[in-house]
């Protein structure tokens, strides 16, 4: 997963700095874990249909 790679990449956090990873690696987890738990109607009326 790109976070993950995100997180362990030391250049990168050389770059930016370790404060600046790991606030933008903790939102973008929640933005993902956010996105994860949504469910469209598209999704709610493939599951209607095919229950």
């Amino acid at each position: 997963m790109a976070l993950g790679e995100f997180i362990e990449n030391d250049h990168l956090r050389r770059y930016l700095g370790e404060r600046f990873c790991h606030v933008y690696h903790a939102c973008k987890n929640d933005e993902l874990l956010q996105f994860e738990r949504l469910i469209t109607e598209t999704e709610i009326e493939w599951m209607l249909k095919n229950a």
